[in-house]
């Protein structure tokens, strides 16, 4: 598939931002930092583009958790296993009423909308908010008709979905 390379640099960045926002199950609507804190797997990514699988963690092969610490720290934890390679993220995280900021120690901060519905958490974002346009290996393999005119992407829809584990 040869959007497989350029998506697996993307996830990492997209499920720490997801991950992130999870929240408890007797806590419906509430999005405080103490409800974040815990072991989170990211269950469901979806980019809305045509020709780009309706779960794209399936194709990738891909299992990621992600620990959120009281202290305002995280790991993030991605196993491929169609390589049999782990990478391992950390950073620091903060949260709003419904906003996240999370910055990895490698890279600059994002801050991303999100809802929460029991163990069950939603994210939408757009694929620029997500990819390093700077990183020219990624933006080298991801299709051309994924691009405006003027070189920068287009706000191609991502949504993840994420539960509670730990």
């Amino acid at each position: 598939m040869y959007f497989h390379s350029s998506l697996s640099k993307i996830i990492p960045v997209v499920v720490v931002g997801l991950l992130l926002m999870a929240g408890c199950g007797d806590d419906k609507g509430t999005n405080s930092q103490e409800h974040l804190i815990g072991t989170w797997k990211l269950v469901e990514l979806k980019i809305d583009f045509a020709g780009i699988p309706a779960n794209v963690l399936e194709m990738l092969g891909l299992d990621l958790t992600l620990e959120v610490r009281d202290d305002g720290t995280y790991t993030l934890t991605t196993v491929q296993t169609s390589e049999g390679t782990t990478d391992v993220e950390n950073g620091t995280w903060t949260a709003g009423d419904k906003t996240i900021t999370i910055n990895p120690d490698d890279d600059d901060p994002k801050t991303m909308n999100y809802t929460i519905d029991g163990n069950t958490a939603t994210l939408k974002t757009t694929l620029p908010n997500v990819v390093d346009q700077e990183d020219e290996d990624l933006m080298s393999n991801i299709p051309r008709d994924m691009f405006n005119e003027d070189g920068t992407l287009m706000d191609t829809p991502v949504t993840l979905v994420y539960n509670k584990i730990g």
